[in-house]
Parts: structure tokens; C-alpha cells; sequence
């Protein structure tokens, strides 16, 4: 009798822990979703959204200075993919060009349409009269609902009324922020292909195949319509001014578009730094003067920048110096002919900041040597051994480094003056995308998601990049570059015309 007490009590404390377990998921749940969707984006009156609007394009009205290309560099972007795109159609190549667009009008027409399902859900929710979520159920089940597996779910995840509004918003906000980033891009490319149907634009042969990919891309497109049959009861209305109308009307779609084209400007701006570091350089120097500077992401990522060029275009020479078995003068010689090639004195910095014991020694043996032979070098080597203190040690950079893939892939550029391509490892500047199908449901986070952890990494840099003093002490930097270094040698110029070739 006593043990089947024992067993009943272990049996009940199990159910009851179970039960608190339960509780305690839904409701850190429930914070969770409704942490998200009180955004103040979400919530603040007219007057702060515009002021949130107006420091994004300012910004990014901002770092288009900083560049020699003042159009805006989403359409620089896409003019170079509809550049290779054109190609494709003039030499009858359907079927990559088809690839080269589909995932884009995907992802646009389909957030579109999920968009428009959530919407009348959320209203038909609003109007019920009822707080119990029992009788909303009761209630949902008889109603006529288009595209109802997206409120299933909601109602799936919720227990109240309100936590299922907060749900259809939540989940609203995936697609929001989906349809935002990517409707420029495809607007542009939209009206591109309208264009080629105009009388004369191309040839018939080109027309043809124009207007055979427009009407297989996103919700025309057949395989699409069969795989995702649900997103098609809402309509079928996509046209350009109704996904705009849409946009203007969901404050996450409309800021998301804002910040997808500032995000694209500091990208061009990495972009034409690229091939200058000595323009990183001072910035990095002006910023780190001011106080409580060195923490910021922006300078995180220019140190990041530095080192990924050094790794590339310093550290093989610097190996090479260091497994040599010359003597130390000679390998001084070797330091101070290479130093001079490369221009600058980021070479003997890199050198210096090398932390492996080999070379160590090896610099200690040619500040050394130096300090022997020629005193007014060796003091120049120890301001470099100084600089290197404080720039840290140069450490190898590893496939599982947090930073952003982007960032480093620039540097890569911008270091060996030819792009590496390599799959999963480095990715080029060029804006080919994967194919990624749209999902029923996107997946749920912490906080409203973004579309990467590139646009993240972005984003954290763009928003530190509103603040006026950092604004300022950048463009200071700029300007006291010294125009050789500014100016474009007949390299940079040719290797630019390989980017765009590419």
C-alpha cells in the first residue's frame, strides 16, 4: 500500500511539474511575441516615426558624401545584374535568367499576399464579440477565412484573445520585414523588363523571351503556384503601385525599405574602401581619439577590415621573412624594400603585431640590427612596434569568426586585387542570391527578425553612424588623407573595371 501511495505521489508531482512547465513556456512565450510586436516602431505616434524615418535617410544622404558614385547604390547594384541579366535574354538564355529573378519576385509577391491574409484576420478577430478565446476558436472554426493556416497556427500558440492578435502581428512582421527589404530590387527589376517590351527597346527574339519571364516569375510562375496554393485564395492583385500602397501602410515594411537602401550606401562605402586602406587607417585613428570611441561596432569592424588586408597582403611576405634563413641584416633589407613597395608603414605594424614566438624573435632581431646600423630606422620600427601595442595582436582570422562574411570578403578584395571564390566561405560583392523558398511560416526569434546577419551587422554600424560627432570626425579623417592616397592609381582603376566586370 505504501508504494502505491509512493508511486501515485512521484506520479502527481510529475503531472503538476509538467503542468508549471507548460505554464511557464507559454507565458515567457507570450513575452517573447509580445516584446516583438510593442516595438516602439509599432507603437509610437506619427511625429517620432517620422523622426525615426528622417535620421534613416539622412544617414544614408550621409555616407553617399563619402563616396565618388552619388547615385544611389541600390541602383548601382542592380544595374550591374540587370547588365548580366540583358545578356542572358539577348542570347536566348531563358532559363538562367528565369533563376536569376524567380526567388526575388517570390519573396516579394508572396510576403505581399501573406501580408494581405494576416491583415483581414487580425480585422476579423478584432470584430469578434467575444474575450474568450474558447468561444474565438468556436467561432473562427465556422467563419469563411482565406489563407487560414497562418490564424490555425496563431491560434495554436495562443491563449487568450489578445495573445493571438499579438501572434497574427507578430507573425505579419516576418513578411513585412521580408517584403521591405527586397521590393526596391524588385521594382527596379520589374520596370528593367517592361522597358525591353516597348516598341524598338530590343529585338523579337528579345521581347519574346522578356516577356516569357515575366509571366513565370512569382505568382505566375506554375510550380510556385502549386507548391504555396494557399497564399492565391487571398487574389492574385501584385500590380507595383498596390505592393507600394502596401508598403506605405505597415510602419516595419516602410522602415525596413528605408534602411535596406542606407545599409546598401555604408555597403558601397566599405566597397570603395576597399582598395585604400590608407583611407581606413586614418579614420580609424580620428575615431579612436575620441573618448569611449574604441568600443563602437564601426570600429571594431575597421580594425577587422585592416587585419583581413594584412592577412592577406602582409602576412605571406612577412612568413616568407621569417622562415628565411639570411641574417638579420639582410632581413632587414627585406623588411624595408617590401615596406616601401607596399606604401605606408602597414606592413612593418603587421609585422610587429605578429604574436606567434617565431616571429617575435625574428622582429626583435631586426629592431636590433636596426638600432646597430641605423638609429634614425630602428626609431621608426619602434614607433611601429608602439602602433602595433595598441592595435592588438594580429591573429588569424578562422572560419568561425562571429564577423560578418561581407565584411571580410571586402578586405579579401581589397588585400590581393582578385576575388577569391570560394562556396560557403567568402562571398563576392556580386548579388547572386540562393534559391530560398518562401515558407508557410517564418520561423519564430527573439526580437522582429532581419533577413541576415549581414543586414544585422549593418544595421548596428548604421545606427552608430547617426550620430553627428562620429559623422564629422569620419569625414575629418577623409579630408586629411593624403590625396595620393585618395587618388586612384592605374591599378585600383583597372582592378575596379575587373570588380565590374565580374
Amino acid at each position: 500500500m505504501k508504494l502505491r501511495s509512493i508511486f501515485l505521489i512521484i506520479v502527481m508531482s510529475f503531472v503538476a511539474s509538467m503542468s508549471a512547465y507548460a505554464g511557464c513556456y507559454e507565458t515567457l512565450n507570450r513575452l517573447r511575441v509580445r516584446m516583438s510586436v510593442t516595438k516602439k516602431v509599432l507603437s509610437e505616434n506619427e511625429d517620432s516615426f517620422m523622426k525615426r524615418l528622417d535620421s534613416i535617410e539622412r544617414t544614408g544622404s550621409w555616407l553617399r558624401r563619402l563616396r565618388k558614385n552619388k547615385s544611389p547604390a541600390i541602383h548601382a547594384k542592380m544595374s550591374k545584374r540587370m547588365t548580366k541579366l540583358d545578356t542572358y535574354l539577348f542570347v536566348g538564355d531563358y532559363a538562367t535568367a528565369h533563376r536569376e529573378l524567380r526567388s526575388l519576385f517570390r519573396e516579394v509577391e508572396f510576403s505581399s499576399l501573406a501580408i494581405r491574409a494576416i491583415d483581414e484576420q487580425l480585422e476579423q478577430v478584432k470584430q469578434l464579440d467575444t474575450r474568450s478565446i474558447e468561444q474565438a476558436r468556436e467561432i473562427l472554426a465556422e467563419a469563411n477565412i482565406r489563407g487560414r493556416h497562418w490564424l490555425d497556427d496563431a491560434l495554436s500558440k495562443s491563449q487568450t484573445v489578445d495573445a493571438l492578435v499579438d501572434q497574427l502581428v507578430f507573425t505579419r512582421s516576418g513578411y513585412e520585414v521580408k517584403l521591405g527589404s527586397h521590393f526596391q530590387e524588385y521594382l527596379l527589376a520589374k520596370e528593367h523588363l517592361e522597358a525591353l517590351l516597348a516598341p524598338g527597346a530590343c529585338s523579337a527574339d528579345c521581347q519574346s523571351n522578356t516577356l516569357r519571364l515575366l509571366d513565370s516569375l512569382g505568382i505566375k510562375y506554375q510550380s510556385d503556384r502549386t507548391r504555396f496554393s494557399s497564399f492565391l485564395e487571398i487574389g492574385e492583385d501584385v500590380s507595383k503601385n498596390t505592393i507600394r500602397d502596401q508598403i506605405d501602410t505597415h510602419r516595419l515594411a516602410v522602415i525596413t525599405r528605408l534602411k535596406r537602401e542606407r545599409n546598401a550606401e555604408l555597403f558601397a562605402v566599405f566597397s570603395e574602401f576597399a582598395t585604400q586602406p590608407a583611407i581606413i587607417q586614418k579614420i580609424l585613428f580620428g575615431l579612436t581619439g575620441l573618448p569611449g570611441m574604441h568600443k563602437l561596432r564601426i570600429v571594431r569592424l575597421f580594425k577587422v577590415f585592416l587585419d583581413s588586408v594584412a592577412q592577406t597582403k602582409y602576412v605571406p611576405v612577412i612568413n616568407q621573412i621569417v622562415r628565411s634563413l639570411d641574417d638579420p641584416s639582410k632581413k632587414l633589407d627585406q623588411v624595408l624594400q617590401h615596406n616601401s613597395l607596399f606604401g605606408g608603414n602597414e606592413f612593418i605594424v603587421s609585422f610587429a603585431r605578429r604574436s606567434d614566438l617565431d616571429s617575435k624573435r625574428v622582429w626583435n632581431q631586426i629592431v636590433t640590427e636596426a638600432g646597430n646600423s641605423n638609429p634614425q630606422m630602428a626609431d621608426e620600427l619602434l614607433k611601429a612596434d608602439q602602433l602595433a601595442k595598441a592595435r592588438g595582436p594580429l591573429d588569424l582570422l578562422t572560419g568561425s569568426s562571429p564577423l560578418p562574411r561581407w565584411l571580410v570578403g571586402i578586405a579579401t578584395t581589397g588585400g590581393i586585387g582578385y576575388f577569391w571564390f570560394s562556396k560557403g566561405e567568402v562571398k563576392s560583392i556580386e548579388i547572386d542570391r540562393e534559391e530560398v523558398i518562401v515558407p508557410p511560416q517564418p520561423p519564430m526569434e527573439d526580437q522582429i527578425p532581419l533577413e541576415s546577419e549581414e543586414d544585422q551587422e549593418l544595421e548596428d554600424v548604421s545606427e552608430e553612424l547617426s550620430r553627428p560627432d562620429l559623422q564629422l570626425r569620419i569625414l575629418e579623417s577623409v579630408a586629411r588623407t593624403p590625396s595620393s592616397a585618395r587618388s586612384k592609381s592605374k591599378f585600383t582603376i583597372w582592378f575596379n573595371r575587373l570588380i565590374s566586370g565580374f
